[in-house]
C-alpha cells in the first residue's frame, strides 16, 4: 500500500486532522482514520496479479518486435519502463505472499490445528541433535552418548570443584576495577527519544508490533 501513488496525500489527509484528545488517543484517532481512507488503495494494490500479467504480456510483444527492429528507440525506451513496473509490482507480490502468510499463522498458528503440528515438526527436526563427533573424531548417534560427550564437554568447561575456597583479597575488592560515575550515571538515564526510534528502525520491516496491523515499515518511512 505504501507504493500506492496516492499514499502519502492520504497520509497528510488523515494526519491533518486535529483533536483536543491526549496524544496516544489523537494517534489512535488518525490511524484508525488513515485505515479507512486507504481501503481504496487496498483494493488497488491488489489488483498486481492482473497488472503483472499485463505487464508480462506488453513486454513479450516489445521484445518480440525488438527482434525484427533491434535500433528502434521508440520501443527500448517502452521496454525499460515497462521492466521498471514489473519489478515494482514484483516488490509488492513479495510483500502481500509475507502478509498473507503472516495472516495465516495467526489465525492457525497458535491454535491446535493440523497446521500447527506441521510446522511444529519442522522446526523440532531443525533444533534436534541427531549426531555429534567427540573428541577422537568418532561419529555419536546414540543419545545416551551424545548426553554424556556434552556433560564432559561443559564440566570441562566450567571447571572442578574446589575443596577449600580462600578468602577473597580485600585490597582487590577495595581498590580494583570500578565503573566511573560517568558509566553510573549513563546506567540510570532515562531513555531518550531517539534511542525508542533507532530500537524501532533495527525491528523487521515486514512486522506488526500492534493489533492494528500496521506493519513497522509504515511508521518507519513516515
Amino acid at each position: 500500500m505504501m507504493e500506492h501513488p496516492d499514499f502519502d496525500a492520504t497520509l497528510n489527509k488523515a494526519w491533518g486532522e486535529s483533536t483536543r484528545e491526549c496524544t496516544m488517543k489523537q494517534i489512535w484517532k488518525k490511524l484508525k482514520k488513515f485505515k479507512d481512507l486507504s481501503k481504496g488503495m487496498n483494493a488497488y494494490m491488489a489488483s498486481y496479479k492482473q497488472k503483472l500479467n499485463v505487464l508480462r504480456e506488453q513486454l513479450d510483444i516489445l521484445q518480440t518486435n525488438l527482434q525484427t527492429s533491434n535500433l528502434d528507440q521508440s520501443i527500448i525506451e517502452k521496454e525499460k519502463k515497462i521492466l521498471i513496473n514489473i519489478e515494482k509490482w514484483s516488490n509488492i507480490e513479495e510483500l502481500v505472499i509475507r502478509q498473507k502468510s503472516r495472516a495465516t499463522w495467526i489465525d492457525h498458528g497458535d491454535s491446535n490445528t493440523k497446521y500447527f503440528h506441521v510446522h511444529w515438526k519442522i522446526r523440532t527436526s531443525y533444533n534436534t541433535i541427531s549426531s555429534i563427533y567427540n573428541e577422537a573424531g568418532n561419529k555419536l548417534t546414540e543419545l545416551n552418548l551424545i548426553e554424556d560427550e556434552f556433560l564432559s564437554v561443559f564440566k570441562g568447561l566450567m571447571g572442578t570443584r574446589a575443596s577449600a575456597l580462600t578468602c577473597l583479597n580485600t585490597k582487590v575488592v577495595r581498590d580494583g576495577e570500578c565503573i566511573s560515575i560517568a558509566q553510573q550515571r549513563d546506567l540510570i538515564k532515562e531513555v531518550t527519544t531517539t534511542e525508542i526510534l533507532e530500537a524501532i528502525k533495527e525491528m523487521p520491516k515486514d512486522t506488526a508490533p500492534g493489533v492494528d496491523g500496521y506493519l513497522i515499515k509504515f511508521f518507519t518511512k513516515n
